[in-house]
């Protein structure tokens, strides 16, 4: 088992732990990665997160997610009712994860960017190879472009050191200039959409940027989420938004 772990983590891939969301990926993120995920409220950004946590800490690499969304009781309980279970990995240190969610707290820009720049010291100074921030919607829009843009150059360097980093946004809360110039900045930008299908709901992933050896920029996939397997990829063929 330690043998194959050292094995997953050589891979130039980050993998999801879902074979059929791999395969359809090309082997899942490209790594080190810069990869913005996409999406508005309900649309899955937070699953999607949790489903290449797990991913990543069955490949043996130490993971780090800082939250806006959730608490560590909730986060691991919710991860555990989709079939991610992550206790042990987080009880062990494997998994670290920090909430930012400082009630009472009156946010000026100068505390944003304040709470930028330790954040970006803080993902700089930790071991985790592989760290998700959901979600920094918040921050990016209580800014202005340049500290953004500083924030997102700066993360960017960090895959120079091997790591890599996954950050949810709702573009739509995003001055959409800005956010095409922290697209240009990614690796990857994976976008998250409901849709209507036979009277349902689902869940469509469109990837619109993949810088890796597969490049499968131009894909899209519909999934949902069930208890028993977490994020499943339906065979639906869904029209790019």
């Amino acid at each position: 088992m330690a043998d194959e772990k050292t094995e997953n983590q050589r891979s130039p891939f980050l993998p999801s732990g879902n074979a059929e969301l791999d395969r359809r990926m090309g082997g899942g993120l490209p790594k080190p990665t810069f990869t913005i995920i996409e999406g508005r409220n309900s649309s899955g950004k937070s699953v999607f997160v949790q489903q290449f946590i797990k991913g990543a800490l069955d490949t043996g690499s130490k993971v780090c997610l800082i939250t806006t969304e959730t608490t560590i009781p909730t986060l691991l309980e919710q991860m555990a009712q989709i079939n991610l279970r992550v206790t042990r990995d987080f009880i062990w240190g494997r998994f670290r994860v920090v909430p930012l969610q400082i009630e009472g707290t009156r946010w000026t820009n100068y505390r944003v960017k304040n709470v930028l720049n330790d954040l970006y010291r803080y993902l700089g100074y930790i071991s985790s190879e592989i760290i998700f921030v959901d979600s920094l919607t918040f921050f990016a829009s209580e800014v202005n472009e340049s500290d953004v843009l500083s924030f997102f150059t700066q993360c960017r360097n960090l895959t120079r050191h091997g790591k890599s980093m996954i950050l949810t946004l709702h573009a739509g809360n995003i001055d959409e200039n800005l956010f095409t110039k922290m697209c240009a900045l990614c690796d990857c930008h994976i976008k998250l959409r409901i849709e209507t299908f036979a009277g349902d709901f689902i869940r469509v992933m469109d990837i619109t940027k993949f810088r890796g050896s597969n490049e499968p920029s131009g894909l899209t996939l519909s999934f949902k989420v069930t208890q028993a397997f977490g994020l499943q990829v339906l065979p639906i063929e869904v029209a790019r938004a």
